[in-house]
């Protein structure tokens, strides 16, 4: 929201204190924030006025809310340089509320900025308070009001990143990435937090050793397979040439089964027993065949 959002504002807080000075919160500002790594904002900003405010405005229906705040005296908010904007209403208020995807908020006039410095994400939230600030009739709302509150701000922000300062009255720290902001529109608010730009290279890089690591074992796997299956045609050759002979000169060939054991890895890295078996061939005279007379 740009300066001139905080003066409409201003403005409609002294129209409230004027017309219903016994009215307090007629005005409730609420935010949900989310900042990604490249010190952009993603979420929701607006503002409720309550129907009871809205009446001494001349405002009696959603219809000339939604006129109002589009081309009449609160069109001036500056949240119609958002993305979206949208009108809605409650039992008991007006609502006005604008999205906004990847933008940057860097106008120093603006609520909030959103800044960048190598890997440190810096927000920083203003409001300057109604404190002495006079309305459009010359008046102070705060003066007329005294100790009461002519409404609220709320606002959340998720950060990319660990949060690593907080300053400021009303902010608080909710989680490692996120915090809230709340505060009345009649007191001062200046809040700065920083955090972690959480570009997410770390996690990248633990999976890529991973991948890595993966890929290793695959290879060891497939190494030892080549390995047994080369160990093993050598002898199957040797077998069949044997055989082979042994028909070729009428001898009786017997065969007899070895097993042998061997530990392989699996594709998942995990040991896995495995049963090789090994045919030996012994050749015998055949009672038919010619002897040697010299034995």
């Amino acid at each position: 929201m740009t300066n001139t959002t905080r003066t409409r504002i201003a403005s409609l807080m002294g129209a409230c204190a004027l017309v219903v000075v016994t009215l307090t919160g007629c005005l409730k500002v609420d935010a949900d924030l989310t900042i990604n790594s490249d010190a952009q904002g993603t979420g929701t900003v607006g503002f409720e006025l309550q129907k009871d405010a809205a009446g001494f405005m001349g405002i009696s229906d959603l219809a000339s809310f939604e006129s109002s705040v589009t081309t009449g005296d609160l069109s001036d908010t500056g949240l119609g340089e958002l993305a979206a904007c949208d009108t809605s209403e409650s039992d008991t208020a007006y609502i006005y509320t604008c999205t906004f995807t990847n933008q940057d908020f860097a106008d120093p006039e603006g609520m909030w900025t959103i800044a960048k410095a190598g890997d440190v994400i810096t927000f920083h939230m203003v409001n300057a308070g109604q404190t002495g600030t006079e309305s459009t009739d010359g008046m102070d709302p705060s003066a007329l009001l005294g100790d009461a509150s002519l409404g609220s701000i709320n606002v959340k922000v998720t950060f990319p990143g660990n949060i690593n300062t907080v300053t400021g009255t009303g902010a608080t720290k909710t989680s490692d990435t996120s915090a809230t902001i709340e505060g009345t529109m009649t007191s001062p608010l200046d809040v700065t937090i920083t955090s972690e730009a959480g570009s997410g290279g770390p996690k990248i890089a633990a999976l890529l050793v991973v991948l890595v690591a993966l890929a290793v074992v695959a290879l060891i796997v497939v190494v030892i397979v080549l390995l047994l299956v080369r160990r093993r045609k050598p002898a199957a050759d040797a077998a069949v040439a044997a055989t082979g002979a042994v028909v070729a000169t009428g001898a009786v060939v017997a065969t007899e089964v070895v097993a042998t054991d061997a530990v392989v890895l699996d594709d998942a890295g995990t040991p896995t027993e495995v049963v090789e078996t090994v045919t030996e061939t012994f050749v015998e005279p055949s009672p038919d065949a010619p002897r040697d007379t010299n034995d």
